[in-house]
């Protein structure tokens, strides 16, 4: 069996939904982009473990995600957008900085976050990937700043349009998706695909991302 789970841009949890009632689910009323609905939502409040089957680039009615993948006595899908609007999402970016060293095959724990710093008026999201329970697997990509110049990912540029100034994702998106792809070819292949759950991600608007944070 196979659990299709989302990851809620808010708060940072992992949630399946279902349309029919079922047991440890709750009644959900959902509304996205002028529709509404009822269907019924199971929250995982521990984490997500197994071992990683793949992690996969997938296009879907709803438009191109990065799902992973684990196992133990069932199949566990977790899957976020890759796009929001301009730029490649947060929990997806956070993955593809995690690919290289994540491996086929290795138990991992899995949660999702969502943090504010003290006094930052941004938000960091994303996925913690953890080996035997504690061990963190870390980032292998950095952000290029004026104090990490050798870092890899390009920052955000800015362009001045009628008097303002707006943020140009176009060559960060450029590096995180080929870096993706490789990855992807390189560490897992390009596995069957599994039909996506029957609901939009909800879109909320963010900032661009800063600095890195530890998680």
């Amino acid at each position: 069996m196979t659990h299709y789970l989302k990851v809620s841009f808010k708060d940072g949890s992992i949630y399946e939904t279902s349309k029919e009632p079922q047991e440890g689910f709750e009644k959900n009323e959902w509304s996205v982009a002028g529709r509404s609905g009822v269907n019924y939502k199971k929250v995982y409040r521990k984490p997500i473990s197994g071992a990683l089957v793949s992690v996969k680039h997938r296009d879907t009615n709803f438009g191109q995600t990065l799902a992973v993948v684990l196992r133990n006595e069932d199949y566990f899908q977790i899957e976020v957008p890759l796009m929001d609007r301009d730029e490649i999402s947060p929990f997806a970016e956070n993955i593809i900085r995690q690919l290289p060293n994540l491996q086929k095959g290795m138990e991992y724990d899995v949660t999702g976050f969502v943090y504010q710093p003290e006094g930052s008026k941004y938000q960091y999201r994303g996925l913690t990937f953890r080996k035997d329970g504690t061990e963190k697997v870390e980032k292998a990509l950095s952000y290029q700043t004026a104090n990490n110049p050798d870092g890899d990912i390009p920052p955000i540029e800015w362009k001045e349009s009628m008097g303002k100034k707006k943020p140009v994702f176009e060559k960060r998106n450029d590096f995180l998706y080929n870096f993706m792809k490789k990855q992807l070819n390189e560490n897992f292949g390009e596995s069957q695909d599994v039909p996506s759950t029957p609901e939009p991600p909800k879109v909320e608007e963010k900032k661009p991302n800063v600095e890195d944070l530890p998680f």
